[in-house]
């Protein structure tokens, strides 16, 4: 079977989910990704992430290009094309291509059920659309709800479009347990320092924190940003920068808590990574992956949205567990690894078998 994967920008956790999907027996891989531009994407992948694989990467006026994107995926004939929701012209018009050849199509989609008019109406407003997508991957069941809303069948559904490497974690917690010098006493962040990340939700909720305990934990972010300049100056506050997807396992392994306060996430892989790497997890309610990672009081704390005060106990909270943070760290690893690389080919190659036999 031949998949094209069109994609926006490259990652660690999409590089091991391509990985384990070209290894699948029978399958032939191409993906078109951009090319990730760090003052524009506010990221800084090293490209050898993709390494041995068959993705061309965009740069930033080829990725605005849909006659260059189309001829790629005529070039390569696939059977199967995989494009992620309908906000990228050039991608819709794959979708328009693959439609009058008969292509199945699958459309991964990770926004959250809101009910907002937007939502209700799209059904209709996009039913042409929508009607050329043959099956839907979604990340978790706020998106599944959605899905259904926008019209689609429950047989058209899949769950778990999004995955990562879970062997590069998986050894992080009993690493951590063994060290002579206890378990850590620091909250991790990762991810880019903007707005819509809550980081300064994050930063008000830590002073609060600090605040409040005698021994007040250590907070390390790692990521960059136009933000960057709210995390100076912060007593208690490591800054380590941008940390490529190989170096994050050794990262996690040395912190203690991991906290994620966007104000909006439609997923949140890095919230499955550190559950994986067995943290106790902090996130906000709009974080997606909460419904499937994190259950309040079991493997840690959710919080309301933007509401430094709410997070501020909820760290706090973490900081009294201190003598049972490797129970709760465990907890986490068990509930992140249905979303490990290899499940997630499984899945996606599932659909596509039941949608070929449907004559989709």
């Amino acid at each position: 079977m031949r998949i094209t994967i069109c994609w926006p920008l490259i990652s660690g956790y999409m590089a091991a989910c391509w990985r384990a999907l070209a290894a699948q027996s029978g399958v032939s891989l191409q993906v078109l990704a951009w090319r990730p531009e760090a003052s524009r994407d506010h990221i800084d992948f090293d490209l050898s992430l993709v390494e041995g694989l068959d993705v061309r990467l965009l740069d930033g006026v080829e990725r605005c290009d849909a006659r260059l994107i189309r001829g790629e995926v005529e070039a390569y004939g696939p059977d199967v094309v995989v494009v992620p929701g309908w906000f990228w012209r050039p991608y819709r018009e794959i979708v328009d291509w693959a439609y009058r050849r008969q292509i199945r199509v699958i459309m991964t989609m990770d926004t959250s059920l809101q009910l907002t008019m937007r939502q209700l109406l799209g059904r209709w407003i996009m039913a042409g659309y929508f009607g050329r997508i043959a099956g839907v991957y979604v990340p978790g069941e706020r998106a599944f709800q959605l899905a259904r809303v926008l019209g689609f069948r429950e047989s058209q559904i899949r769950v778990g479009s999004y995955g990562f490497d879970y062997p590069l974690f998986a050894g992080c917690l009993e690493q951590r347990a063994a060290s002579p010098m206890g378990w850590p006493r620091s909250f991790l962040y990762v991810g880019r320092y903007v707005v819509r990340k809550g980081i300064d939700t994050l930063v008000e909720a830590y002073e609060r924190y600090r605040r409040q305990v005698a021994n007040p934990w250590a907070l390390i972010t790692c990521g960059q940003g136009p933000l960057e300049e709210r995390l100076q100056s912060i007593q208690g506050v490591t800054n380590r920068g941008f940390v490529q997807p190989q170096e994050l396992p050794s990262v996690m392994s040395d912190a203690g808590a991991f906290v994620l306060p966007s104000r909006f996430e439609a997923w949140g892989v890095a919230l499955a990574e550190a559950g994986a790497a067995g943290l106790p997890l902090i996130a906000s309610r709009s974080v997606g992956a909460t419904a499937e990672v994190l259950r309040d009081f079991y493997n840690g704390r959710r919080f309301d949205t933007g509401d430094a005060s709410s997070l501020a106990a909820a760290m706090h909270w973490v900081h009294e567990q201190a003598p049972r943070a490797a129970e709760l760290g465990d907890r986490s690893r068990c509930l992140a690894e249905p979303f490990r690389s290899e499940l997630w080919a499984e899945r996606l190659l599932t659909l596509t078998q039941e949608l070929s036999q449907r004559g989709r």
